[in-house]
C-alpha cells in the first residue's frame, strides 16, 4: 500500500484530479503580525515520478510568487502523523550533504506559505486513515 492510499478518500481523489495541472489565483502569505507578505499566484501539480527516492512524496509542486519568483521541485509530502506538509527543495552539497535551494526564513513562514499552498490545493490537513 501505497502513501496515496493512506489519505483520505477526498484528498486522494483530489490529488489524481490536480495531476498535471496549474492552479491561478491569489492567496495571502501572512507574516507574524497578520500582514499580507507575499502573494502565491500559482501552483503547479506533477506526478511523482515512477521510482522516485522519496516514499513520503505525493506530488511535486511548482510555486510561482507576485514578483516574478518561482519555485521548482517542492514536495507535497505525508509526515509520520499522515498530515500532508510542504517540503522545501534541496541540492547535493559537496556531495556530501544537502543543503536548500529555497526555504522559508522561519518556522511562521513555513506554517503560511503550507497553508498558502493547501488552500489553493483545496486540500484540508485531516490525519491519514491508519
Amino acid at each position: 500500500m501505497t502513501l496515496v492510499h493512506r489519505l483520505p478518500l477526498a484528498i486522494s481523489a483530489r490529488l489524481r484530479t490536480l495531476a498535471e495541472r496549474s492552479i491561478a489565483g491569489r492567496w495571502p502569505i501572512l507574516d507574524v503580525w497578520a500582514e499580507p507578505a507575499m502573494t502565491l499566484i500559482g501552483v503547479e501539480v506533477k506526478r511523482v515520478p515512477h521510482g522516485n527516492r522519496d516514499p513520503r512524496a505525493v506530488a511535486y509542486l511548482a510555486l510561482e510568487l507576485a514578483g516574478g519568483i518561482r519555485i521548482d521541485g517542492v514536495a507535497l509530502r505525508v509526515n509520520a502523523r499522515g498530515e500532508l506538509t510542504v517540503c522545501f527543495p534541496s541540492r547535493d552539497q559537496f556531495r556530501t550533504s544537502r543543503a536548500p535551494t529555497a526555504f522559508p526564513i522561519d518556522n511562521h513562514a513555513r506554517a503560511a506559505i503550507e497553508k498558502a499552498v493547501l488552500e489553493a490545493l483545496e486540500l484540508h490537513q485531516h490525519a491519514a486513515t491508519r
